[in-house]
């Protein structure tokens, strides 16, 4: 397991990596020192320091974004996280030493053994890098023809990133036919040569 802190929505749409200052093996426990809440607006989670362009989102069109005066909360719609996560907006701070590196990630965020088993869940698609619930497993089974206007450009990016797959797919899988058959040529080279060499009449020693 890597050292490295990643938070997630449960379906992995939205991926959070954490500063390197944080380990993995000891998060569980060390990160309740950071435990946040606050009443007006209400906003409680554990407060991390992200790490350089550390929020990564598969599918733009499938989150929802909150704000006020103070606060943004970005949910995921596609496993239905209301909230994920929360960031002050520019110029806000709790407190002085508080900047947009903070993220506030609430309860349903999950990290370490929970992102490696969805990882292993067979609704887990590693071509679109998602598990595949809700709306994207509906979308993907949809012919253009029949794709509600609202949902256009999610199931544009979804044929954009399947198509790309099978593209990598197909490139890989004819790299591996060159392979199986320059290995095959050499198997029957190697076997055509001990052939000719049984086969070819040893002169008599004089």
């Amino acid at each position: 397991m890597s050292g490295h802190v990643i938070y997630a929505c449960p379906c992995l749409n939205i991926k959070i990596h954490l500063s390197t200052k944080y380990s993995l093996s000891k998060h569980a426990t060390e990160r309740q020192r950071f435990w946040f809440q606050q009443d007006n607006p209400p906003i409680q989670g554990h407060r991390l320091e992200l790490a350089m362009g550390g929020i990564i989102i598969a599918y733009n069109s499938l989150i929802q974004v909150k704000t006020n005066d103070t606060w943004t909360t970005v949910g995921c719609l596609h496993c239905d996280t209301k909230e994920v996560y929360s960031m002050l907006q520019a110029g806000h701070s709790v407190t002085p030493r508080q900047s947009e590196q903070w993220v506030v990630l609430h309860d349903r965020a999950v990290f370490g053994h929970d992102i490696e088993e969805i990882h292993k869940d067979d609704a887990y698609s590693e071509i679109f890098d998602v598990k595949l619930d809700g709306h994207l497993k509906a979308l993907v089974s949809l012919s253009d023809t029949k794709i509600p206007k609202e949902l256009e450009a999610q199931h544009k990016q979804l044929q954009h990133v399947l198509d790309s797959a099978l593209d990598k797919m197909h490139l890989a899988s004819q790299v591996r036919i060159e392979q199986w058959r320059r290995v095959e040529l050499e198997r029957l080279e190697e076997q055509s040569q001990r052939a000719r060499e049984e086969t070819t009449p040893r002169r008599p020693l004089h």
